[in-house]
């Protein structure tokens, strides 16, 4: 039973798990209860609960703030905080719902004021926020990256009237400008993250000792000019990140740390996996050794300081420079202990198996000496293979080596999508500098595979339903082969959004069972909901919010949100949802990409353990994750279709890796793509993404699903060869995408109706039963794994609306009007509506009668151009004032515009 207490209650918990302590001089944390504090900037009644987008926007029962948690625990200096009361009514903050600015206005802090509070209080703390998200990435602005005028003005005058006594908390999910915090004489800074609706409440027991802060970097903190995209687009002069049409990721395989430790030790501020406790430990490898194909450690950790805590264990290796060139250091392996009072000790094992040290060749370049062809091949070169265990990558020490006498071919795969554009990419061959030197670039086209055996003939409906397979009484092909190829298309389209259909209001989209035909055979409606930071419903109903995925790797213990999990899984329950659009697990590659803070990490190890983690505890509590955006989604700018070049080398040792290691799990059933293109094809019909590697060697065997009106290349222009990207590439063009079995497009207003290119494909042969049929079987396999199946489905809804005589049809230019109706009763509705914003993206309508919100409609933009809703049921009363609201989801307000209202009698 969903019990929502237990649930807060985790969520509470796991934020000092993930908040990272950077500096803290002269003990200044912890706080204590007979502290005076300072509490400055309008953050402390503004927690910044997430980033945007769907990703972040739930609608949560309450959110805690620093000022009520800090308060009731010590005694504030009130003078400070109505001075930002003040200010904030007079400039209250800004934002639509889906776009927020990166910062709100902050006050010139008055000198008076803070020489006053320094001389009453014993410390302050300044709150530092930052909201970036869906749609449009941060920026390199004050107030964005970089701090404001009026927050370094703030800050420098705090740290001079505190000095020695100040602490700074950065409230953002992503990573920001830290540089300054040497130049202001900061002496305490901690990365608190988002942490959901329990943020402030969980981060105050972190600072006064409650449960005591135990994160660790997830990223390498560095000035902007740094990061290894900066340097490598100023040396070659192409795009690296931010451009609109294409990027060349030409650090290769150096992102984050990997670059940092290997060529820029002195640019980094604070290194990979950094972060400090209350206290102290002493980490000592017991014993190592190679046993198998693998490498075992044996680690005791005793805390050698004062005050309770946790640490982690991180264990990283160098493997051989050998031909291919590696970075300095790799993460291998980590573990957290348990609390550990002062004194006390924990035994910590971690194995490493070979294929972890492996790199993949995608040139032939090792085994060229040796004469062995290990082109695409993951291989161990030959050399010292040395580890390193520590408080983080920087100040790990060796404790173990072996030598692998001669090369070792790990595992062998195909070419699949290298880059098909030239461009040159980072490279090193003695570890300490680097060149430049071209990709290896697509050798041929994409061959799709096709069965070479007949196709089975529709056999038409033998009365076979899905429970006959599920009980072992019929195969699946024999359950499939009853349906026509015009009823396997209504399959694999997912209706949404807040379909009617679904098992709960405000959805994100439904599937399985949507037309008659399906439904009939047994087959139930799925529903689906966002996302990364809980269960997000489009509507009134609350639901509660977790921390941020980067939070939850800072924590550096892939189970640390278990009880999260757990309580995410029984609210999906509560509302009849079986799949979870979460988790995010792309690359933090860049810190200005914008959903940076739904995603783990720079480093694929931590973000796909973490992954797994959550797809195996989901799975074990009746639901399942969606494993999203697959792949190369790190950037937001135009990510309907940039394309994103990169060598096959980066592609599946950085970008494809946390993907990988999520699915061996075992856990995950759902896929989502991407939007972008990768080599130039859209990853919503990348057939080598989706069958060969995702399936063919990985061996997946769940669904994978489209983002959201994803654009997808034609047919036609995929079969020209290397790279042939559609350039009108659209909705409606998804037979691409199911012979890649990405087997649901998400999302159609109607399934049984929707006009796509699958009937003319199929005409053509450039689609064909086989394919259709496949795709069932994947979305049908993962059907029967649902709670909703083994329940029987859930009681629908009545979803037969037929309009009756009309009442009410009139053109409309206002934000309400008043009608008389006959009576009270439930009526047939419909609007018409043009909004100025591109199909992906989405906008709510809240449609209040008589000042009450009665249903709240889910559109896409249409560009300008005007459309009809669908009819809905609604129950009005007699006398009703209509109140339309809008509310954009876009980068920049759109323009939300009800043409025309139309009412009818229900007809039964």
């Amino acid at each position: 039973m969903f019990q929502v207490e237990k649930y807060q209650q985790a969520c509470r918990e796991l934020i000092p798990e993930g908040i990272v302590l950077l500096k803290n001089e002269n003990g200044v944390l912890p706080l204590k209860s007979s502290d005076k504090i300072a509490l400055f900037s309008r953050g402390q009644f503004e927690y910044v609960k997430s980033g945007s987008g769907s990703g972040g926007r739930v609608n949560c029962p309450y959110i805690t703030q620093f000022y009520d948690e800090f308060s009731s625990r010590a005694q504030l200096d009130e003078e400070v905080s109505a001075f930002y009361r003040d200010f904030i009514a007079e400039n209250p903050a800004e934002g639509d719902g889906w776009t927020y600015p990166a910062s709100q206005k902050q006050p010139l802090l008055p000198e008076e004021l803070v020489k006053r509070a320094a001389e009453k209080n014993d410390k302050a703390v300044f709150i530092l926020s930052r909201i970036c998200g869906e749609g449009y990435d941060c920026k390199a602005e004050k107030g964005n990256w970089y701090l404001s005028d009026e927050e370094r003005q703030s800050i420098a005058l705090i740290c001079r009237y505190f000095a020695g006594r100040a602490a700074v908390l950065v409230n953002s999910g992503n990573l920001i400008d830290l540089s300054w915090h040497e130049e202001l004489s900061v002496p305490a800074l901690a990365l608190v993250w988002q942490g959901g609706q329990e943020g402030a409440r969980g981060t105050a027991d972190a600072l006064f000792n409650v449960i005591p802060p135990s994160g660790r970097l997830a990223d390498t903190a560095a000035r902007l000019e740094s990061y290894p995209q900066e340097v490598a687009a100023r040396i070659t002069g192409k795009p690296a990140f931010g451009n609109e049409v294409r990027n060349f990721r030409a650090e290769d395989i150096y992102v984050g740390y990997r670059y940092f430790e290997t060529f820029a030790k002195d640019d980094v501020l604070f290194p990979f996996g950094y972060g400090l406790t209350y206290t102290q430990f002493a980490i000592v490898c017991e014993t190592a050794a190679v046993s198998g194909d693998a490498v075992n450690f044996v680690f005791r950790v005793k805390n050698t300081g004062k005050e309770r805590g946790k640490e982690v264990v991180q264990l990283y290796f160098s493997a051989p420079q050998g031909r291919l060139g590696k970075p300095a250091r790799v993460l291998c392996g980590f573990k957290k202990t348990k609390e550990l009072q002062p004194g006390n000790t924990q035994k910590i094992e971690i194995s490493v198996p070979f294929y972890t040290l492996a790199s993949y060749d995608d040139t032939g370049a090792a085994g060229a000496e040796s004469g062995e062809n290990t082109a695409y091949c993951y291989v161990a070169e030959a050399g010292e293979y040395a580890f390193y265990a520590g408080e983080n990558v920087r100040d790990a020490e060796k404790c173990f080596s072996f030598r692998m006498d001669k090369l070792r071919i790990i595992s062998r795969c195909s070419q699949c999508l290298a880059p098909v554009l030239p461009f040159e990419k980072m490279a090193t061959t003695d570890g300490k500098t680097y060149f430049f030197e071209p990709a290896a670039l697509q050798k041929s086209p994409v061959r799709i595979e096709r069965s070479a055996a007949a196709e089975a003939p529709v056999t038409g409906n033998r009365g076979i339903k899905l429970k006959d397979v599920e009980s072992g009484r019929a195969k699946l092909e024999e359950f499939v082969a009853q349906f026509t190829a015009e009823e396997l298309c209504m399959l694999v389209r997912g209706e949404g959004m807040s379909s009617v259909k679904g098992s709960v209001s405000g959805s994100a989209s439904c599937f399985g069972g949507v037309s008659a035909e399906w439904a009939e055979a047994g087959v139930p409606v799925i529903t689906t909901c966002d996302g990364p930071s809980g269960v997000r419903l489009e509507c009134s109903i609350e639901t509660q919010q977790i921390p941020s995925g980067t939070l939850i790797a800072c924590a550096w213990d892939p189970y640390a949100a278990g009880a999260v999990y757990e309580g995410f899984a029984g609210e999906l329950a509560l509302h009849g949802v079986d799949v979870a659009l979460a988790p995010g697990m792309n690359i933090h590659r860049h810190p200005l990409g914008g959903r940076n803070f739904e995603y783990y990490s720079e480093d694929p190890l931590l973000s796909g353990e973490n992954a797994a983690a959550m797809a195996e505890v989901m799975a074990k509590n009746g639901a399942f994750v969606t494993l999203k955006h697959f792949a190369g989604n790190e950037q937001e700018l135009r990510r309907g279709s940039v394309d994103e070049e990169m060598s096959e080398r980066a592609l599946r040792e950085i970008y494809l890796k946390g993907f990988e290691i999520a699915v061996r799990g075992g856990y995950a059933k759902y896929i989502m793509t991407s939007y972008n293109r990768v080599a130039n094809v859209h990853c919503s019909n990348s057939y080598a993404l989706t069958t060969q590697i995702l399936r063919g060697e990985w061996g997946f065997r769940g669904a994978v699903m489209t983002d959201w009106w994803a654009a997808c290349d034609s047919a036609e222009a995929l079969d020209k060869g290397v790279g042939c990207a559609d350039e009108n590439a659209d909705v409606t063009k998804l037979a691409s995408g199911v012979r890649a079995q990405n087997d649901l497009y998400m999302v159609v207003p109607d399934a049984a109706t929707y006009k796509d290119d699958l009937k003319k494909q199929l005409g053509q042969g450039n689609l064909t039963l086989f394919d259709l049929r496949r795709s069932a079987e994947n979305i049908l396999r993962c059907v029967m794994l649902t709670e909703t199946f083994k329940k029987g489905g859930f009681k629908r809804r009545d979803l037969s609306v037929k309009a009756g005589k009309t009442l009410y049809d009139k053109p409309f230019s206002s934000d309400k009007f008043t009608v008389r109706l006959p009576a009270a009763k439930e009526y047939a509705m419909r609007f018409s509506y043009a909004v100025d914003g591109d199909p992906l993206a989405q906008y709510k309508l809240t449609v209040r009668v008589n000042m009450q919100v009665t249903v709240n409609p889910v559109v896409r933009g249409t560009n300008g151009k005007e459309e009809t809703s669908d009819l809905f049921s609604v129950y009005l009363p007699q006398e009703a004032e209509f109140w339309f609201e809008g509310t954009s989801w876009r980068t920049e307000k759109a323009a939300y515009k009800i043409t025309r209202v139309m009412i009818y009698e229900k007809q039964d």
